[in-house]
């Protein structure tokens, strides 16, 4: 394969799928198992674009109101990691008895024909690959062969089981985070967690007694810091928008201060003018109310700066128990590793539901042929783009009567499934100001479809959780749940808001009504199209100028 998108089969791969139509190597020369897992204990060099996938999380950024326009979602030219003739033998290399079993179960799933004994080998091929998954997981780090990076992100086992054209096109997913928004590849997300840069995916799992009394003591004042920092974050967004606020109310006073120098001349003796007539009288009642919010804005901001200067010693205090406990670099903590490569497997099996196709290693038959339905960090932001711009308050979150645009943290799982699955609204060790975390899979049939599952499970879980023992009586879950229950439905309550939610974006957004009456009029309310798409469905159907009419009405009424 020399320019590694060649459909011509290497021998030795064409010798592990028994091949032998295909092959011209004779028999005898044939891969011996000693060769594929002989102890090779030379340094390997680092590869380039290894170096370059590791990501640290950015930091919420508050004052950002929406995505980054996608311009290119192809990188050219394509990576040549499937070029590498040692590609498939430097995954296995050096990963013992987990590798010789992968290798050996995946021989025998392309050889076996007997349809029982295939899904017997199937499971068990699932299982050791999940297993191969951990234990590459637990050398990620800038030194590691770029094949085995190459698996975790894709799942490209073995190149030969899919087309020239599929190779292609991962090729020519762009390798590194163009945009810094907060999605993340499987392989990026595990080096992440196993170097304690990112909080694992919560478990119910409750810590152990060794850990409460010190036993990972440096993870605990890890997650104190991020905790601490992630609270500051939301401090200055905060002040940020107080100080804002009394920008405005500045303006206005400088602005209406003006007015009040233009006065109408006398009628009679052009010299003199008039006092203060109507206008004048408006603009003293609106400079005598931005005086009153500006003497309530500035206690605010001091009260709030006050805290953030407590908020400031704490990050410092964690910051040096962080460096007195860390012993030097950042360690790979094993257990903490382990754990999350079984998180994400449950992750992978929840994108593909109880039905899906749950294999794990990328074949032909499976995956899509456009480039266009491949879950990449740029298809999928287009997509959370557009989904947003119809649903603008997806991401808004309140904190201390103000609101801040918080977009949750998206993994790329390497799966064929369907469904997009929100793990969690909002870390739980960090608060409720901190990022959720959101699962894609990026091979299934329907990308966009696929993520807003997950997006709609996401806006479901993210107000329960925010409502908490209220959830069926307050906001949108509690409107929802009131029509369920109303309606005498049976089955899970949320699956039926995330159909809904996802008729609400792809086809009532288009002024194809499929929603309930009720359904509809709720949404409208609670999560309201922009404007621009408001006054473009009214002119399509009585029952959305209906709805429009209702809006009018009721800003009316406020105004009084």
């Amino acid at each position: 394969m020399s320019n590694g998108f060649s459909d011509d089969i290497d021998p030795e791969i064409a010798a592990l799928l028994g091949d032998a139509a295909r092959s011209t190597a004779p028999s005898n020369d044939l891969p011996k198992f000693e060769a594929l897992f002989a102890d090779d204990t030379k340094d390997k060099k680092s590869d380039k674009a290894s170096n370059e996938s590791r990501n640290a999380p950015k930091p919420v950024d508050y004052n950002q109101k929406t995505f980054p326009k996608v311009e290119k979602f192809q990188q050219e030219p394509p990576n040549t990691f499937f070029a590498d003739k040692d590609y498939y033998k430097k995954i296995l290399d050096g990963e013992g008895e987990v590798g010789l079993r992968v290798h050996s179960l995946l021989t025998d799933f392309f050889k076996v024909t007997d349809a029982e004994q295939r899904t017997t080998i199937r499971m068990r091929l699932i299982n050791a690959y999940w297993e191969l998954i951990g234990s590459l997981a637990l050398k990620l780090g800038p030194k590691m062969p770029l094949p085995k990076r190459v698996v975790i992100r894709f799942g490209a086992l073995l190149p030969s089981l899919i087309t020239a054209d599929q190779r292609k096109n991962i090729a020519s997913i762009f390798w590194n985070n163009q945009f810094e928004e907060p999605i993340y590849f499987m392989d990026e997300w595990l080096e992440m967690v196993a170097t304690q840069v990112m909080n694992p995916l919560a478990t119910d799992e409750p810590i152990s007694k060794k850990d409460r009394s010190g036993g990972n003591e440096n993870a605990i004042y890890v997650q104190k810091l991020e905790r601490a920092e992630s609270q500051k974050q939301a401090q200055i967004a905060l002040i940020q928008s107080k100080l804002n606020e009394m920008s405005i109310h500045e303006n206005s006073i400088i602005e209406n201060a003006n007015s009040l120098k233009r006065k109408t001349p006398h009628r009679y003796a052009k010299e003199i003018s008039l006092g203060y007539e109507h206008q004048h009288h408006h603009a003293l009642n609106q400079i005598a109310e931005s005086v009153r919010s500006l003497n309530i804005l500035d206690r605010e901001v001091s009260r709030f700066l006050n805290e953030l200067d407590k908020m400031e010693q704490e990050v410092r205090t964690f910051k040096s128990r962080v460096e007195a406990t860390a012993g030097g670099d950042a360690a790979v903590d094993t257990k903490l590793v382990a754990s999350e490569v079984i998180s994400m497997r449950q992750v992978a099996k929840m994108t593909c539901g109880r039905q899906g196709n749950q294999f794990p290693i990328l074949m032909k038959n499976y995956m899509p042929h456009m480039f266009r339905d491949y879950g990449t960090r740029e298809n999928v932001l287009k997509i959370m783009a557009d989904v947003e711009y119809l649903d603008p308050g997806i991401f808004v979150r309140r904190y201390k009567q103000s609101e801040h645009r918080i977009v949750p943290c998206m993994i790329l799982v390497p799966t064929y499934g369907e469904f997009g699955v929100c793990w969690e609204p909002f870390e739980k060790l960090k608060g409720r100001s901190s990022r959720g975390r959101i699962a894609v899979p990026m091979f299934g049939k329907n990308l966009r479809l696929a993520v807003l599952y997950g997006l709609a499970d996401y806006r479901w879980q993210l107000a329960k959780e925010l409502a908490g023992f209220h959830w069926m009586e307050e906001g949108i879950t509690g409107l929802y749940y009131a029509w369920f229950a109303q309606n005498k439905l049976k089955g899970d309550v949320k699956q039926y808001f995330i159909r809904d939610y996802i008729n609400w974006i792809t086809k009532e957004s288009e002024g194809t009504q499929r929603l309930d009456k009720e359904i509809r009029g709720i949404f409208w309310r609670n999560i309201p199209f922009p404007l621009e798409v408001r006054e473009k469905l009214r002119n399509m159907g009585a029952i959305y100028n209906d709805l429009y009419l209702k809006d009018q009405n009721r800003a009316l009424s406020i105004g009084y």
